[in-house]
């Protein structure tokens, strides 16, 4: 996913978020990469390393599907990251299928056996 000419997210199946910025001109670029990975000590941090699907909102965040680790939202301008916890009664690590965005005021996340609806007002 590209932020930018210059700025790319990259979402990796065990290697967490990742940021590309890629400066100077076409004959001398170089490149700054920052990894974003999990760190069970941090509650900011992704929840797990193994992204299954990113998304970005119309307000500049993303949402991310772990594979295990269920719901995150991340802000690039802060570089935290929130977790969402499903709240089944059971186990919350999730594996998020899908994110999608089809009106404003809502969003639904796909979890391996049911469709789940949650409003912008986490």
């Amino acid at each position: 996913m590209f932020e930018s000419d210059s700025v790319y997210w990259i979402a990796t199946f065990g290697g967490g978020l990742n940021k590309v910025v890629i400066s100077g001109n076409p004959f001398n670029q170089q490149l700054k990469f920052k990894r974003f990975n999990s760190n069970k000590n941090n509650q900011q941090s992704v929840s797990d390393n193994r992204i299954y699907k990113l998304y970005k909102s119309r307000d500049g965040v993303f949402w991310i599907g772990t594979y295990g680790g269920g719901l995150n939202s991340f802000d690039p301008k802060t570089e935290k990251f929130k977790r969402y916890p499903i709240n089944s009664g059971e186990d919350d690590n999730f594996n998020i299928e899908n994110l999608m965005s089809i009106h404003r005021r809502f969003r639904w996340i796909a979890v391996a056996w049911f469709i789940w609806r949650k409003s912008d007002k986490f």
